[in-house]
Parts: C-alpha cells; structure tokens; sequence
C-alpha cells in the first residue's frame, strides 16, 4: 500500500488527504491493514477486513457443545448428538480433534462409561477411539436400545394420521426420520407418507 491515502483534487492530480489519514489513524487500524479508494464509485469499493469481520462475528456466537449426562431417554441423546454435529461443523474443528472435544463435554454416567471404555481398549491392546465417526458408533451402542432401528421402523409402519391435523401427522412422520439413518428411497417415504394420511 502507499505510505498515505491519497485522493483526486478537481484537476484530477493526485494529493495527500489529511483528513483521510487523521481519519484512517485514529481508526486504529496500521497503514497496511486498510485501503482506501476514494477515486473508485462506492460500488466498486473493495470489501475490507471481510475475514476478520467474520472471525469476530463467529467469537460473538457463544455456541459450546452441551454436556452429556449419558441419559437413557434414545430422543434426548439423538437430539443432543445432532446438536452436537451441527456446532462441530460450524466451528469447523477438525476431525482428529474431534472425539477429544466432544469427551471433556461427558458427565456423570457418561463420564464414567467413557473412562471404563479407554481402560477396557487399553487393557486387550486396542487402538485409542481417536476419530468421531467411531466414537459417534459406540456411542449409539451404548446408550440406544439394540433394538431401537427396529422400534422406529415399527413407529413408521403404523403412524396413522387419525384426527390429528396434518401438520401434527407430518411433524411426528419427520421426527423419527430426523434421528435415524433410515435406509429408505424418496420414493418409499413418500409412498408411506401418503399411506397414513385419511382418506
């Protein structure tokens, strides 16, 4: 950048502004974190400070990844690790760091289970649990009912509209589809959606 700001005077040679650079110095920004372009239409200004702008947007956000308490209730930990991947891809934390941030957020009985499983790896020679993807399976293990897939799909199969209004019907028909990663085609969805409105 030049060592000051200049502008066009009327004859069009260009000039140094004090205002501008009072202006720009008292701004608290240094001559080389900041231009100005007075000659160019606001339209075509550049965006400035476009990145720090938006890591000072994000540090604004107090988003924390809520604590586990290792709940037996299958709504409550699936909600909780939906939340918990949306906050991971938002603060854009690495993979490999990933299942450690997630285990200093473990209370109570999830603490527990998380420690007795690192001493039960340790013991028979296992590999540190060190990526989320598999922390994420073991926990599903845990803390879901081995049958639970099975109980969902059961729900979806006989989940009737009835008297409830539509918006009630289609909320209670997404929200088990929301949890699960159930391997089904639009197509078949859609066909099972219809199959349980009133006629």
């Amino acid at each position: 950048m030049n060592d000051f700001i200049t502008n066009y005077n009327q004859d069009g040679d260009r000039r140094r502004n004090p205002n501008l650079q009072d202006t720009h110095e008292s701004s608290g920004y240094a001559n080389d974190e900041i231009e100005v372009y007075d000659d160019l239409p606001p339209r075509h200004k550049p965006h400035m400070h476009v990145e720090k702008d938006r890591r000072f947007w994000e540090a604004g956000m107090r988003l924390e990844i809520p604590e586990f308490h290792g709940s037996l209730q299958p709504e409550e930990f699936l909600d909780w690790l939906a939340v918990v991947e949306e906050i991971l891809e938002f603060k854009g934390v690495p993979e490999e760091k990933r299942a450690q941030l997630v285990a200093t957020r473990f209370r109570n009985r999830a603490t527990a289970w998380w420690q007795q499983t690192k001493l039960m790896r340790n013991r028979v020679g296992k590999a540190k649990i060190s990526s989320w993807e598999k922390m994420k399976k073991h926990l599903r293990t845990t803390f879901l009912p081995y049958n639970f897939q099975r109980v969902i799909y059961q729900r979806l199969q006989n989940l009737k509209q009835r008297r409830r209004s539509v918006d009630d019907y289609t909320m209670e028909f997404y929200q088990p589809l929301a949890r699960n990663e159930i391997q089904e085609t639009e197509e078949q969805l859609v066909s099972r959606y219809i199959g349980g409105l009133r006629i």
